[in-house]
């Protein structure tokens, strides 16, 4: 832990930034909402996911799955080009 503190003091002071716990170049304490969203969105996921999986049919389910996958990409490329 005294490693980790001496390089969040090194590195904040190099970089001109400001407090905020500093783990391997990360200021985890300034994105705390977002990573707490984030974990809680996969473990209520996971959990859904594998209460209706016994429900769904597996070719409805890559159906689905290449359904979604082929509008992100649409969605990705008209954000390049527009």
């Amino acid at each position: 832990m005294t490693v980790a503190v001496i390089f969040t003091s090194t590195f904040t002071g190099a970089t001109g930034l400001g407090g905020g716990l500093m783990l391997l170049g990360f200021a985890f304490i300034d994105w705390w909402l977002e990573l707490t969203i984030l974990c809680l969105g996969a473990v209520l996921g996971s959990w859904l996911g594998t209460k209706i999986r016994p429900y769904i049919r597996q070719e409805l389910a890559l159906k689905l799955l290449k359904g979604i996958m082929t509008l992100l990409a649409l969605r990705l490329i008209a954000s390049f080009v527009l």
